[in-house]
């Protein structure tokens, strides 16, 4: 069975938010090595860069758990209530990747306001 469009058009959506989502986290890691060079014990850089890892490892296992959701929708003779669950399982995902970017926006503007 092929992947329904509307599951489709969503895994398309979450992989270029995590695909921009990748690059922003490693904007703001460059830049928070940078300055942690500077302060080491700053407890708010500390913390920031424990996020950003943090983000770093949601995409990677983001990225999986697509695969095994196409996989899954894939199948031939797909149950419906497979598919509709993986669509939530979808939509679920792509409501945690857009609060992530919202998160890390908030990193790299409080980085880049730094004197």
């Amino acid at each position: 069975m092929s992947i329904p469009p509307e599951i489709q058009r969503i895994i398309e959506q979450i992989n270029t938010e995590l695909d921009e989502l990748d690059l922003m986290e490693a904007r703001g890691l460059n830049s928070l090595r940078r300055i942690m060079s500077l302060f080491p014990e700053n407890a708010i850089l500390t913390r920031y860069f424990g996020i950003l890892n943090s983000i770093q490892l949601f995409t990677r296992n983001a990225r999986n758990e697509i695969q095994l959701l196409t996989e899954l929708v894939s199948q031939p003779n797909a149950p419906f209530e497979v598919v509709q669950e993986c669509g939530e399982d979808l939509g679920t995902l792509q409501g945690k990747t857009i609060e992530l970017k919202e998160q890390i926006t908030g990193i790299l503007n409080f980085l880049e306001n730094l004197p």
